[in-house]
C-alpha cells in the first residue's frame, strides 16, 4: 500500500509515506523526551514513538476535529486542549499554517454555513460564528440553559444540527438567526454526528449508550437504533452509505450497512493486548477503499482495507505523534492527522507565553 500521510500535532503537521509501527516499552532508564535512535523520541509514559512525516507548528493543542474549506484548497483545525483554543487555518498547497482565530473554548464541532463562515461548538456557551475573511468569533444565536454543544454538522436543507450532551438531545438551529427550530430526545451522551450521503437522515453516536440512532435529517425524528461497541465517538460516512464508527472503549470499529451491523473489525496493533489503543477518530480515503482509524492511546493510525465493507481487514499501521485525535483525507489522498501530545512533554506554561496560567478556586474534594 502507498499512504500518504500528513499529520497536525500540537507542534506539528506531517506529510509521509508509511506501514508500520513503533510501540513498545522501553525497559533501560531513559530520560522521559530523549531522542533515540533512528528517530524516535522516549515519552513519560515509558512507550517511545517514531512518527512519519513532515510537521507544522500549531499555537494551540489537542486538535478535536478537521474538515476541508469548502474550495478544498484548506484544512481547518479546532483545537481544544490546554493551550489556544480555536480555528487553525492551513493552506494545503504550501502546508503552511496561514490563520488562526482565538476563541474562549471549543469543543469538536466544526460545520461550513458558507464559503466565508463556520460554526464551532463551544461546550456550555453554544455556538460561534468564524468569519474566515475577517479572521473572527462572534456568539451565535441563543444557548439552550445549561446546554453543552459538542457535535456540529450541516443538514442538506441548510440548517445546523448540534448534539447537546447534557440533556441528551440533538437540536436543529436556523444558519442566519442561530435560534433552534427543532429539538429531538436521543441516547444517552449523543457527542458525534454524521448526515448520510443520500442527505436523508443524521447518524448520531450515543457516547454512553453504547449506540448509535438515525434520525430523519428534516424533522430529526428517529428512524432506527442500533448496537455499537463501548464508547462510539466518531462517524464517517462511505459514499455508498456505509457508515463507520469508531468505538473508544472496546477498540473496535463497527460497520453499519442497510440499517444493521454487517460487520465488526478490531484495530489495535496487537489483538492479544488489554483494551486501552482508544480509537478516537475516522477518516476515508478519496476511493472509500481504506479507511483509517486513529488509535489514539497506541500513538499510530490503522489501515484497514474496506474495499468490501462486510469484510474489512486491518492491513497496516501509521506510526505518529503521541495521542493522534484527529483525522481527515484531501482530494489528492493525502491523510492529515492531528496529534493532540505533540511530540514530547512540556513545562507548565502557555505555549505562546503571552498569557498567565490558569488558575482554579477549589471549594471541593474529590471522592
Amino acid at each position: 500500500m502507498n499512504v500518504k500521510l500528513a499529520a497536525v500535532s500540537a507542534a506539528s503537521l506531517v506529510a509521509a509515506c508509511s506501514i508500520g509501527t513503533a510501540i513498545w516499552i522501553h525497559r533501560t532508564a531513559v530520560w522521559p523526551n530523549s531522542k533515540l535512535p533512528a528517530g524516535a523520541i522516549f515519552l513519560p509514559s515509558g512507550m517511545r514513538i517514531s512518527p512519519v512525516g513532515r510537521q507544522i507548528p500549531l499555537a494551540g493543542d489537542m486538535p478535536l476535529r478537521m474538515t476541508l474549506s469548502d474550495d478544498g484548497k484548506k484544512l481547518m483545525v479546532v483545537t481544544g486542549g490546554y493551550h489556544n483554543h480555536g480555528l487553525t487555518t492551513i493552506d494545503l498547497a504550501s502546508q503552511n499554517v496561514d490563520g488562526m482565530v482565538t476563541m474562549t473554548k471549543c469543543t469538536s464541532g466544526l460545520a461550513s454555513i458558507d464559503a466565508g463562515h463556520v460554526a464551532i461548538s463551544a461546550a456550555d456557551e453554544g455556538l460561534e460564528v468564524v468569519d474566515l475573511a475577517a479572521g473572527a468569533a462572534t456568539k451565535f444565536g441563543k444557548t439552550e440553559k445549561k446546554a453543552w454543544y459538542g457535535s456540529v454538522v450541516k443538514l442538506p436543507d441548510g440548517s445546523l444540527a448540534a448534539s447537546d450532551l447534557n440533556h441528551d438531545q440533538i437540536l436543529k438551529i436556523d444558519p442566519t438567526s442561530g435560534d433552534v427550530t427543532a429539538s429531538q430526545a436521543v441516547g444517552y451522551r449523543p457527542c458525534a454526528l454524521a448526515v448520510s450521503p443520500k442527505g436523508d437522515s443524521l447518524a448520531v453516536a450515543e457516547w454512553g449508550a453504547g449506540t448509535v440512532t438515525f434520525l430523519n435529517a428534516t424533522d430529526l425524528k428517529p428512524l432506527a437504533t442500533v448496537k455499537a461497541g463501548s464508547h462510539p465517538n466518531s462517524l464517517a460516512y462511505a459514499k455508498d452509505g456505509t457508515l463507520y464508527v469508531a468505538n473508544g472503549g472496546s477498540d473496535t470499529v463497527t460497520v453499519v450497512r442497510d440499517g444493521k451491523v454487517s460487520s465488526t473489525v478490531f484495530v489495535s496493533p496487537n489483538p492479544r493486548n488489554l483494551l486501552g489503543s482508544t480509537p478516537d477518530a475516522l477518516a476515508l480515503s478519496p476511493d472509500d477503499k481504506t479507511l483509517y482509524v486513529a488509535d489514539a492511546d497506541a500513538n499510530c493510525v490503522a489501515c484497514v482495507d474496506v474495499a468490501n465493507p462486510s469484510r474489512p481487514r486491518v492491513t497496516g499501521f501509521i506510526p505518529t505523534g503521541w495521542y493522534p485525535s484527529a483525522l481527515c483525507c484531501s482530494a489528492d489522498g493525502k491523510l492529515y492527522v492531528g496529534v493532540g501530545k505533540g511530540l514530547t512533554s512540556r513545562e507548565n506554561k502557555d505555549v505562546i507565553g503571552t498569557r498567565k496560567l490558569r488558575s482554579y478556586d477549589q471549594k471541593f474534594t474529590y471522592e
